[in-house]
């Protein structure tokens, strides 16, 4: 019995544990998680409270260049500079399944909301739809005459807009795969792209260190935004399409009012080229990534940043909050813990780690038959 009460207390302390880190981080309300993807060629899981790396995953053999985490919450998808995209199990960082049909880089994604299909783009000039379950290649849309950087669905979901090397944007028909408009107007390559949520309207951000607004309905660009002094790589609206963040080459990140063309805020802090910056949740802080190997969160009521994480060995190209589903505990050891599954089963769930005990609850049911019978 001396093991038994051994694993029993071991697992309650890291529960202890688990649940002192939750707390810290009620009074800003953040996601209690980042995943990241570096030209390491690995992603990595970090707890946000403290910064610790909880698990780090490898199985590309390039920059991984997009991550995206599914609706459950236990599974996430990446690209790769390998021409590869993966499906994983974020919980034991094992690969459900690989994707292969890109001839070239691969550098964004897009999920259809039912996760039954995909999009993915990349530097052989295609974007490719997928069937997630089979991994099989639907539909193709090519006409851009270089390599794609970005595409972004309208919130109808019937068309698809990319951005690309050729220095235009194109929008497609998501049926049928026809070309339905391009918009010319930038003098460089377009890096990145999204969508108002009305659907009107398309912002793009391109190497000639500017952002456009264009009207999708013609193809009329509406604004074009200037401030940054470099190449103005990502651009992410806000929900309410009312203002936008971008990152830059210039180690910026600004914040526009997308009416008038102003620019609101400047956010300094990095040391080389920033990639990629989204809103959290609540829309009051900013996460950002960095060719200077480093994530920093910052509050954007003041500009401050409140938090920095270093880890990787080469530059971040993607990044994502995520929050484990209810009932599944990340605990201090790093362990993961599904709370959900039955209490009569003496099987551990598939995505834990779990081998010399079961889940808290299971482990405290035995403890009390035990002195039950004594």
């Amino acid at each position: 019995m001396g093991l038994f009460y051994y694993l029993v207390m071991k697992v309650i302390l890291a529960q202890i544990a688990s649940v002192v880190l939750l707390f810290s981080l009620v009074a800003c309300d953040l996601p209690k998680y980042i995943i990241s993807g570096s030209a390491d060629m690995t992603m990595k899981l970090w707890r946000v409270s403290d910064g610790a790396v909880i698990r780090t995953y490898t199985g590309h053999q390039e920059n991984v260049r997009v991550v995206k985490v599914l609706k459950d919450n236990l599974r996430m998808l990446t690209g790769s500079w390998d021409h590869t995209l993966k499906l994983w199990n974020i919980t034991d960082g094992k690969i459900l399944k690989t994707y292969t049909g890109h001839t070239d880089q691969i550098f964004s994604v897009q999920i259809m909301p039912n996760e039954d299909f995909f999009f993915s783009a990349g530097f052989d000039k295609t974007i490719r739809m997928w069937n997630m379950k089979t991994g099989v290649v639907v539909k193709m849309f090519i006409g851009h005459t270089a390599g794609i950087r970005a595409i972004k669905l309208t919130p109808n979901l019937k068309f698809i807009v990319s951005g690309a090397e050729d220095n235009v944007l194109k929008m497609w028909n998501v049926a049928d795969g026809t070309l339905v408009r391009t918009f010319v107007g930038h003098k460089d390559l377009i890096g990145s792209v999204d969508i108002t949520p009305d659907g009107a309207f398309a912002i793009s951000a391109s190497l000639d260190q500017t952002m456009k607004l264009w009207r999708l309905s013609d193809g009329t660009c509406i604004r074009t935004y200037t401030g940054h002094t470099d190449w103005v790589r990502t651009v992410t609206l806000f929900p309410d399409g009312k203002q936008a963040l971008t990152s830059s080459s210039d180690w910026t990140i600004k914040r526009w009012n997308v009416d008038n063309g102003t620019c609101i805020q400047t956010l300094k802090g990095h040391t080389n080229n920033v990639c990629p910056v989204i809103l959290s949740p609540d829309i009051e802080y900013a996460l950002s990534a960095s060719w200077d190997k480093s994530i920093k969160i910052w509050k954007l009521a003041d500009g401050s940043c409140i938090k920095t994480f270093v880890g990787h060995t080469e530059r971040i190209c993607a990044i994502t909050w995520y929050s484990p589903p209810a009932g599944v505990i990340i605990t201090a050891d790093h362990q993961f813990f599904d709370f959900t599954n039955s209490l009569h089963s003496q099987k551990p769930v598939s995505y834990t780690h779990l081998r010399a005990h079961e889940t808290l609850r299971y482990l405290v049911c035995r403890l009390l038959l035990e002195k039950k019978k004594q």
